[in-house]
């Protein structure tokens, strides 16, 4: 098996339009695609380029894996916007009940919810444990807990409408 070597780095500049090419055909936007392609150029600089078998054939994996990482990044960034939501600015209707005075509805229409739901924005708002602690409590993962505060509080929400 014979490695390529580049004699210079006009060489690789040779692959622009192959290296644009793949970027647009794995990213999902322009902006995307320039991310990656700017990605494979410093992976170009940083690789020896000894070791590089076929220039397009490690172009192609490098730009791949440029865009599956992008992907993970894109979505731990969800799951850390997720979890960390504030749930305090989805609690005012809640807070204006409580200062209101129609607690007793306000435990009467949590109770009447679907068991899963009753529970976790009863210790959340009546007892004032957070996502953690309910997490622990119920042995659910956090993520699990903070989908049935969200969705608790869209039923909440409707069914004050269809009472109101």
């Amino acid at each position: 098996m014979s490695y390529y070597y580049p004699q210079s780095e006009t060489e690789l500049i040779a692959n622009r339009a192959f290296i644009q090419k793949l970027s647009r055909l794995y990213a999902r936007s322009v902006e995307e695609a320039d991310e990656v392609a700017q990605e494979a150029w410093l992976a170009i600089l940083r690789k020896p380029r000894a070791s590089i078998l076929s220039v397009r054939g490690w172009l192609h994996q490098t730009i791949r894996r440029q865009v599956n990482s992008l992907i993970r990044k894109r979505m731990r960034r969800a799951d850390v916007e997720w979890l960390s939501f504030d749930d305090e600015r989805s609690s005012s209707l809640l807070d204006l009940l409580v200062e209101q005075g129609g607690v007793e509805l306000l435990h009467h229409r949590v109770s009447c919810l679907d068991r899963k739901y009753a529970r976790v924005l009863h210790l959340r708002y009546f007892e004032g444990v957070n996502r953690a602690g309910i997490a622990r409590e119920l042995d659910l993962p956090v993520s699990t807990v903070a989908t049935r505060l969200r969705r608790g509080l869209e039923l909440l929400r409707s069914a004050y409408a269809v009472g109101s």
